[in-house]
């Protein structure tokens, strides 16, 4: 089963998405802009009938992401 896909201009709390920037293995990445600082972030969310291999696949990514600081990566 596919989570709905965010539509564009869609709010999610302070934060608009703007476009879908790409999608992959685990899910689909957005980017989205703050409304009141301008700060853009991308977005990952993963798909809803990942198999528990893939689950933990994810986790360990998360993991791993939140251990990176460059101002070239990502943060998650």
């Amino acid at each position: 089963m596919e989570r709905p896909a965010p539509k564009q201009n869609e709010l999610c709390g302070s934060w608009e998405m703007k476009e879908k920037l790409g999608m992959g293995g685990f899910g689909n990445v957005y980017l989205y802009q703050h409304l009141h600082t301008s700060e853009k972030i991308a977005l990952k969310l993963c798909r809803l009938e990942l198999s528990q291999k893939n689950k933990d696949r994810w986790s360990r990514e998360i993991h791993i992401m939140k251990k990176l600081n460059n101002v070239n990566v990502v943060q998650a």
